[in-house]
């Protein structure tokens, strides 16, 4: 399970950033897209 709350992605949505988390050797790798 990702530590991700709901109430956090909505916070990136409301900006336009779109989030992509891949799981990587228990590392997570975030790409921020405008």
């Amino acid at each position: 399970m990702l530590d991700l709350t709901v109430d956090r992605i909505l916070y990136y949505e409301r900006f336009g950033i779109i989030l992509s988390i891949t799981r990587d050797k228990n590392s997570y790798r975030v790409l921020k897209q405008n």
